[in-house]
This record gives C-alpha cells, sequence and structure tokens, in this order.
C-alpha cells in the first residue's frame, strides 16, 4: 500500500463514483487477509546420499527408503525426484557447492553466477530480499552454497543474532508489514490533513466522504498485526533466548540451533519479512556428530550404510520444520501451503562424490500447485535431468516468470507440475 497512490486514488476519483476510496482501501485490506505470496524455501543437507537408500521407486504413495523414512510424517506434501543432475562445470564437494543454487559454472568451487534466492530476492519487493540461515553452517568460511554475483555469502547460524536482525524494533518490519501498513495510513491522514486546508469545498467534500475509511482500514490493519487474518503475531520469536550459546557453530548443540533456527525462519516467513530463503543443514565435507551417531558425517558418507544413521537425522530435522510450516497460519491457510519447499545437496553419490541422482526433495502445499505424495524418476536411462531446469519452474511458479532459463537451464522442467 503506498501513500502516493492512495493519495492519488482520492483526487482522481469523481464524486459520482460509488467507492472511489473505499474500495481502493478494501482492495488493499483483502490483500493483507488473503493474498499470500509464494515464497521459496531451499534447504541444504550435507554430502549428498546413498542413492539407493534415499530416492524411493516412482509412482504415488511411494515406500521411502531408510535414509528418507523420517519424512513419512509428512510425505503427503512431498514429491520425490531422482536422476537429477547438477549442471556446470566444478566437481565433487566444491564444484557442487558453487553449483547447486547457481545451476552455472563453478571450476574449484568458485561460482560465476548469483544464487537462485539472491536472483529471486532481488524480484521481491520484501524488506529482507533473501535470507541466508544455518545450522553451523558456517564452521568453515568457504563452504557456504549461496552467492552474489561471485561473492560467496555467509549464513547466519546464531539464533540471537537471527532475530536482532530480523525483528529489531520488536515486530515485522518487512515491506508489506502491518506496521508498515499503519505507518503509511497514519502518514497519508497527516498529508490529507494539510492537504485539505489547500482545497476548494468540493474537494473537501470528497476528502470528508472518506475520511471514516481510514479509520475503518486501520483497525482492521491493526487486528492483522495481532494474528487475525493471517494467524501469524509478527514479533520476535524468543523461547530460545538465554538457552543457547551465542556461538552458532556449537557443534555440541546442534539439535537445540536446529529448532531455534527454525523457528527463527518460520516467523520471518510468515511475517512477510522475506520471501526467498536458503537454510542449511551444516555444511559440505561435514564433519557434525548427529545426536545419537558418533561417527562425523563426512567421514560416515564413505561407508554406505554407516551414512544412513547421520541422513536420517538430517531428514528428521527436516521434516520437523515441514511439518511446523503446515502447522503455521498464514491467509486462509498454512504457510506450507504458499512455500515451494527444495531439499538440496551438493553431491550425488556421496562415496563416488558424483553430481547425479543428486537427492532433491520438493514440498508444498495446496497453493503452490504441488501434488505430493509421489516419487518421480527422471534418469532416462543414465542421462537425467538438468537441475536447472529445475530452479527455473520452481521460479516460475514462485511468479518470477520474467525468469526463462535459469543459469544453464534449457527452460523450466517439465513433468513435475
Amino acid at each position: 500500500m503506498k501513500r502516493r497512490s492512495i493519495i492519488q486514488g482520492i483526487m482522481a476519483a469523481p464524486l459520482s463514483t460509488a467507492l472511489p476510496l473505499s474500495a481502493l482501501l478494501a482492495r488493499n485490506a483483502m490483500a493483507a487477509e488473503a493474498a499470500r505470496p509464494i515464497r521459496t524455501l531451499f534447504i541444504y543437507h550435507p554430502n549428498g546420499c546413498t542413492p539407493n537408500e534415499f530416492h524411493p521407486a516412482a509412482g504415488v504413495n511411494p515406500t521411502l527408503r531408510a535414509q528418507t523414512m523420517p519424512l513419512a510424517k509428512v510425505k503427503q506434501y512431498c514429491t520425490f525426484l531422482d536422476g537429477i543432475r547438477l549442471v556446470g562445470t566444478g566437481d565433487t564437494h566444491e564444484g557442487g557447492s558453487g553449483k547447486v543454487l547457481t545451476a552455472n559454472n563453478a571450476p574449484g568451487g568458485a561460482a560465476t553466477s548469483s544464487s537462485i534466492e539472491v536472483v529471486l530476492g532481488g524480484l521481491s519487493p520484501t524488506l529482507f530480499k533473501s535470507l541466508q540461515l544455518g545450522v553451523t553452517a558456517s564452521f568453515y568460511s568457504d563452504k557456504s552454497i549461496s552467492f552474489n554475483g561471485t561473492t560467496r555469502l555467509p549464513y547466519e547460524n546464531s539464533p540471537q543474532q537471527a532475530v536482532k536482525t530480523l525483528f529489531s524494533g520488536g515486530g515485522g518490519g518487512g515491506g508489506n508489514s502491518n506496521a508498515d501498513q499503519l505507518r503509511v495510513l497514519d502518514n497519508v491522514n497527516k498529508d490529507l490533513t494539510r492537504l485539505r486546508t489547500q482545497l476548494g469545498a468540493v474537494e473537501k467534500d470528497r476528502l470528508d466522504q472518506h475520511a471514516q475509511s481510514f479509520s475503518i482500514l486501520q483497525q482492521r490493519v491493526t487486528a492483522l498485526g495481532a494474528g487475525a487474518g493471517t494467524g501469524a503475531s509478527c514479533v520476535a520469536p524468543t523461547n530460545f533466548y538465554g538457552a543457547l550459546p551465542t556461538d552458532g557453530n556449537n557443534l555440541a548443540k546442534v539439535a537445540e540451533l536446529s529448532a531455534a533456527q527454525q523457528d527463527v525462519l518460520v516467523q520471518a516467513l510468515a511475517c512477510d519479512l522475506v520471501r526467498n530463503v536458503s537454510f542449511m543443514y551444516s555444511h559440505p565435507v561435514s564433519q557434525v556428530k548427529v545426536p545419537g551417531h558418533g561417527v562425523g558425517d563426512h567421514d560416515a558418507s564413505h561407508t554406505d550404510n554407516a551414512f544412513t544413521p547421520s541422513k536420517v537425522w538430517f531428514m528428521g530435522e527436516i521434516a520437523n520444520l515441514i511439518d511446523k510450516m503446515a502447522k503455521t497460519p498464514d491467509g486462509a491457510g498454512t504457510l506450507l501451503d504458499n512455500t515451494i519447499v527444495l531439499l538440496v545437496s551438493e553431491l550425488g553419490h556421496s562415496n563416488a562424490h558424483d553430481h547425479y541422482r543428486i537427492p532433491f526433495v520438493l514440498a508444498g502445499g495446496r497453493n503452490t500447485g504441488l501434488v505430493g505424495n509421489r516419487a518421480l524418476d527422471f534418469r532416462n536411462g543414465g542421462t537425467g535431468a538438468s537441475h536447472g531446469d529445475l530452479l527455473t519452474v520452481i521460479a516460475q511458479k514462485a511468479g518470477y516468470n520474467t525468469i526463462t532459463k535459469f543459469g544453464l537451464a534449457t527452460g523450466p522442467m517439465q513433468g513435475i507440475w
């Protein structure tokens, strides 16, 4: 809702128009309440997978493999994708980390273009264009999978610092937040008061006819900010304050950090502070020891059977996040209804260090158009499908239709939506 557009709407409307300003205000109020945007969320899990223990056989209501079993509780939202390869030059962990969100060449892990959430964020009206959150993701400074051009972006691993950055001043400050809407209305009221002293009788009558509309809209926007309509109160999550170390890379606290960062992420999306996010669980060549498993993730990844417990833990955390989004109100539905989620990694087969059969999984609710509880196989005799095409179709389904070929894509991927 723009201050100038409201004033222009008032002054342009003839007196014979039935609802000049009130119609404008009603449209904005209904948009704030109902027309929630589609978000994108890219969730990284480290070191690839054991393909035959990760990818279920193609079909409806697929039987999940050992490494994806924790996703069973959110399977109705998920589409499992087998046979997709990373496009572009650059191999092993380093090349994969530079390519997985850029779909472009990454020799030696050096990206040559921006990552998908950064590109989409540049087209978004929100206060924060994109967000990079992590759980022990920056233990090494050169393992991030996000880029602005050729610059590798850091991930915020501290929930306390993420809250300060996103929710400074105590409430949502996003470009479309309720607080911003109220500030616009307050400023418009002041402008109109000044303008009224400069107008003739007819123009004054026009303003006076609709003055009450501002009061009505302010009441509605205030109610929305309190949780009515959107179902999300845009205040900083505080349940973990003081309970966690300020060092977000504390490997001994990975489970607690995961829960806290998920809370921050869900609240930031629900408050529309940001619409395009990359969330990293650890990093390439991760040696994090997940709870209940005494072997570092990277060492475990070199032995198929040893890798499963680690992968199961990460999938369990991601399942919890998807479930949390499915239970978070957003407009007339839930946050997951309005979010396209893609699970990504930098490798296919962890021990082979290849870039084929990447463990991609899509998730989303009803407004994304994605049909869940399916497994799709794009291997096509070993040629596979381009992950650049996958990122392209995600961008388009999120409403960014100006993106026709992302990175080295040939076009939007067919056969998913």
